[in-house]
């Protein structure tokens, strides 16, 4: 039943190509996470979360409430079922669709970045870091859309702009600006720099621009690292821990043990304790299953006492 239940799916997705779908972008930045609501259902019905083009890159196909599959995840709740996808990589962007064949299938598209700038972000102490040769994508949130969209090294505050442009998208060399909507934050502007080198490491800015109200930026400081440099950099980090714990672990085995407290086995299993022992001019020791006290010469500078205890066997 399941082959005829994927055929039956991919049928009534295919009838919803050529119908007018909701279409949303979520924005994830890597590492994250990305739920989605989608169309209302039975408990029962199937569900299928799939990725454009749906005939080859169907990820999920269930009746039941809950299923996974590797970093992808349907969960019916509430009349609705939801698709989540975790561990986000730069490779999850794209469209995608979910929804069941009795009601309208939900499309929406997904964009990873490295970097979402929104609500209380602190460019000061939350630098973004990448590496030579990759690319950067960072997400530029705004309340109001603008007219002019522009993409700066530095402050946005001259006519030397990496990208300026009223369309809603433009490339200069490495440097390109999408703008677009998304689902619940107004309007974002993706500022991309590809093919990376150290000397892109600075801060930047995205900013619209508008004739009539004041425009709107933001400031993010990129730190681009060499992957040659940063290997050795741990190798050496690496290095430095082992030799502090080697020479940690030498020097607990050479260091002298404390003297004083002397324990000696006797043959019975029981212990002799002798306290502060001192060898000179010591008297010879009784015998007997009372405790001994010896005590030296009154007039000695130092007095010195000790106590054994011995059973004595027959």
């Amino acid at each position: 039943m399941k082959p005829l239940h994927t055929l039956i799916g991919l049928f009534f997705l295919s009838l919803q190509d050529r119908s007018t779908a909701q279409s949303i972008t979520y924005i994830g930045t890597t590492g994250g996470q990305i739920t989605v609501k989608c169309s209302e259902s039975f408990q029962t019905s199937q569900k299928t979360f799939c990725k454009d083009p749906c005939n080859r890159n169907i990820l999920i196909q269930t009746t039941d409430v809950r299923a996974h599959s590797g970093r992808y995840s349907i969960k019916y709740e509430g009349g609705h079922f939801s698709v989540s996808i975790t561990e986000l990589i730069k490779s999850d962007s794209g469209r995608y669709r979910c929804g069941v064949s009795s009601a309208p299938y939900v499309e929406f598209g997904i964009t990873v970045v490295d970097a979402l700038l929104e609500g209380d972000y602190d460019p000061a102490g939350r630098p973004i870091y990448t590496r030579t040769g990759g690319d950067l994508t960072v997400a530029c949130s705004f309340t109001l859309s603008g007219s002019w969209k522009l993409f700066c090294k530095g402050q946005c505050d001259g006519e030397d702009a990496l990208v300026r442009t009223e369309a809603d998208s433009a490339t200069s060399d490495r440097y390109s600006i999408e703008y677009t909507r998304a689902s619940g934050r107004g309007v974002v502007l993706f500022v991309t720099i590809t093919q990376l080198r150290q000397s892109d490491s600075g801060w930047y800015s995205c900013a619209l621009d508008r004739n009539v109200l004041p425009a709107s930026s933001w400031e993010f400081n990129v730190i681009v690292t060499d992957d040659v440099l940063l290997t050795v950099v741990l190798v050496l980090v690496i290095v430095i821990i082992l030799s502090s714990l080697a020479v940690l672990i030498v020097w607990i085995r050479r260091r002298p043990r404390p003297c004083g407290l002397t324990t000696r086995g006797n043959p019975d299993g029981t212990n002799m304790q002798i306290d502060s022992l001192d060898y000179e001019n010591q008297p010879p020791v009784s015998t007997g299953e009372e405790s001994t006290y010896l005590s030296l010469d009154p007039a000695s500078r130092d007095q010195i006492y000790s106590t054994l205890t011995q059973t004595k066997h027959a």
